[in-house]
């Protein structure tokens, strides 16, 4: 594999690594969300997240590119540490904290990818723009939660 497609390979894997988690810590907190305009926000911005996990298997289909899910590790620790932090406070602040700090993570990682490959595949870059704005519009729609 040439540098060019490793490059495309790790930042698509990247994408779609981060909204595979955004999906998976969405679905484990959405439960413990009682108020219902907050869970509907937080199920819109998961369903967002699924299609744009939709969009990077296609573009990835495109590239000939193999598109990576997060490792099961990975989502159990989440899952215990997000279910840990909800049953010492499950209130609205605290699950909009946690999203927010998730939403964070999620942003650090496309920001560091975009700025780690500016040549990239324009559909690759156009995708991890798209999710980043997603996401930042997110952070401040959950604002009024903390």
């Amino acid at each position: 594999m040439d540098k060019s497609n490793k490059s495309q390979q790790e930042m698509l894997n990247d994408i779609y690594q981060t909204c595979s988690m955004a999906n998976h810590s969405i679905d484990t907190i959405v439960k413990d969300i009682l108020d219902g305009k907050f869970r509907d926000l937080v199920n819109k911005q998961n369903d967002m997240y699924k299609a744009y996990r939709t969009r990077c298997e296609q573009v990835a289909d495109t590239l000939q590119i193999n598109v990576k899910d997060v490792g099961a590790m990975a989502k159990v620790n989440s899952y215990i540490g997000i279910k840990g932090s909800m049953m010492m406070d499950n209130s609205k602040t605290n699950i909009a904290s946690k999203l927010i700090q998730g939403t964070v993570m999620g942003i650090t990682t496309v920001l560091a990818d975009i700025h780690q490959y500016p040549n990239i595949n324009e559909s690759i870059m156009s995708l991890a723009q798209d999710i980043l704005k997603s996401m930042e519009i997110f952070v401040e729609s959950l604002k009024e939660y903390v």
